[in-house]
């Protein structure tokens, strides 16, 4: 593990969900910055994995593991009532399977340049949610299994993008 990742803070997320008009790239920051996932495992989630009774959704991780989550915000639950369900797919591609790889994380870079002056990577959302995790007090086991991580030094060094940024830190 090399650099310190990029963290996307709450705020900045928070403007860029405001801010995506295309109901598609909202749902799925949504569920980069509200929930933690890998914009895969956003490609990859179909309607039949999520309960909203139950407020949970099952997610296909790294290596097909398949982790239960709950729907850890309001916002996303609303978000998911209200999505057009014309797909198998969650996030559908154009023709009704599934969205092309790096479609999210490049409208999501394009976005953060119009709405924050710099790209932002769709993979700092899931950092983000994870030092946000972090500064409530959530156990680090417990944000390990929420991001699928087969090792807590990987969850760890998605912590170490806070630890020069004393603002973050502070928020």
């Amino acid at each position: 593990i090399a650099s310190k990742p990029r963290v996307t803070t709450g705020e900045d997320a928070n403007a860029l969900i405001d801010k995506s008009i295309r109901p598609k790239l909202h749902l799925a920051s949504l569920l980069m910055a509200d929930e933690g996932l890998r914009e895969i495992e956003v490609r990859r989630l179909r309607w039949e994995n999520i309960d909203l009774g139950n407020e949970t959704m099952a997610v296909s991780g790294k290596g097909d593991k398949l982790r239960v989550l709950p729907l850890f915000t309001r916002r996303i639950v609303d978000a998911l009532k209200e999505a057009e369900k014309e797909s198998g797919y969650v996030i559908p591609g154009r023709q009704g399977g599934m969205i092309s790889r790096g479609t999210i994380s490049s409208e999501l870079a394009e976005l953060g340049e119009d709405v924050l002056g710099k790209r932002t990577p769709g993979h700092s959302l899931r950092h983000g949610w994870a030092c946000r995790a972090s500064e409530a007090n959530v156990p680090v086991q417990s944000i390990q299994a929420a991001l699928g991580h087969s090792s807590l030094s990987i969850t760890s060094h998605y912590m170490s993008g806070l630890k020069d940024n004393v603002e973050s830190v502070r928020k």
